[in-house]
């Protein structure tokens, strides 16, 4: 139960941490670590560029023979390759074949393409790298996929990177497997970045983002508007050690951040949310502490003007959390219920704003 972050460090950068621990009985220790941040993650230039058209199989991957459609290409990748995807509409596809660390598997538009996939691409394999495509159900609801979005197919998956994608009107933009994590944490997704999405939701969609089983990753400077259906901004269960931070989400049916069921050291900084139904932030259940709110924007209007129903935090199970430098203004008939979650925070510069009209 010992945890604690260190905050708004460089990324790729090493670090000598020194951590000193008292208690009242005078015993002591000052353990000495050296510790290095995470690197952004980046577009690395391709071991090998390949080409992709929509289609329903064939193609070696070069200009002049691209592969016919994305599983094509998805059974012939090798670690390092760079699929450019031409202009069009897609099928979906499963990526089964794994790229490394240092080599992954990209999936892109290419230069001035609208690649359009109709339907989910499903990822089965670590390290794979999605740029840049816009993922929309079909206009024929009943031809449409229930997902058309991002999701993996099992845990853990290692190395996700989604980046500058547009998702409209998708249940999920970005899910994985709903799983209830029994503490091996071999079973956790590990360095995955979500960043720079676009979600333009409409009344197919639920979440921007609903993932399980996470670590060590971030969720980042994504705009998602109108989750519908019940649905929420960001959605993280089952985590630990999560940065989300940077988001623009607005219109939410639900929550607007909801790390339900999360464990310690959940940062979540730098956000706004504008227009939930119900909460900024969900405390259902907090399993453990601490959890890091700071600088964050929340304006609690309900997203169809009408009464709002929640209000800045759900504390239904609450646990150590530090809450510093956000602004809060709520519209409900109370500004925060169950307000005895704050014996247990650290709480300072908070700007608390307080409208009802009854």
């Amino acid at each position: 139960m010992i945890a604690c972050s260190i905050l708004f460090l460089e990324p790729d950068t090493t670090y000598e941490v020194q951590l000193e621990l008292t208690d009242p009985d005078g015993v002591s220790s000052v353990p000495t670590d050296t510790v290095r941040t995470r690197p952004e993650a980046t577009e690395p230039e391709p071991i090998q560029l390949r080409y992709v058209v929509p289609g329903d199989g064939g193609g070696t991957g070069t200009i002049d023979d691209p592969f016919q459609g994305l599983q094509a290409a998805a059974d012939a990748a090798e670690p390092g390759d760079r699929f450019e995807l031409a202009h069009g509409e897609y099928t979906g596809a499963e990526l089964t074949r794994a790229g490394t660390a240092s080599a992954p598997v990209q999936w892109v538009a290419a230069a001035d393409a609208e690649a359009v996939l109709r339907e989910t691409l499903w990822v089965s394999a670590d390290h794979q790298q999605v740029r840049r495509l816009h993922f929309a159900p079909p206009d024929t609801p009943e031809d449409a996929d229930d997902a058309v979005g991002i999701y993996t197919t099992a845990h853990p998956i290692h190395g996700l990177v989604v980046q500058r994608n547009t998702f409209t009107n998708a249940r999920y933009a970005v899910a994985s497997p709903q799983q209830i994590w029994n503490g091996d944490t071999r079973l956790l997704d590990r360095h995955w970045s979500i960043s720079d999405i676009r979600v333009e939701a409409g009344d197919q969609a639920s979440c921007g983002v609903h993932v399980y089983m996470l670590t060590a990753s971030e969720i980042a400077h994504n705009r998602i508007d109108r989750p519908w259906n019940g649905g929420d901004g960001v959605s993280v269960r089952f985590s630990t050690n999560v940065d989300i931070f940077g988001n623009d989400i607005r219109d939410v049916d639900d929550d607007g951040i909801e790390p339900d069921y999360c464990y310690a050291n959940m940062r979540v900084w730098n956000n706004r949310v504008v227009r939930s139904r119900y909460h900024f932030l969900s405390f259902q259940p907090m399993l453990s502490g601490p959890w890091y709110v700071l600088r964050n924007e929340y304006v609690g209007i309900a997203p169809d003007d009408s009464e709002p129903v929640g209000q800045v935090f759900k504390p239904n199970v609450f646990d150590r959390f530090v809450v510093v430098n956000n602004t809060f203004i709520t519209h409900g008939r109370y500004g925060q219920s169950r307000a005895d979650m704050f014996f247990r925070s650290y709480s300072r510069n908070n700007l608390w704003i307080h409208i009802f009209d009854g």
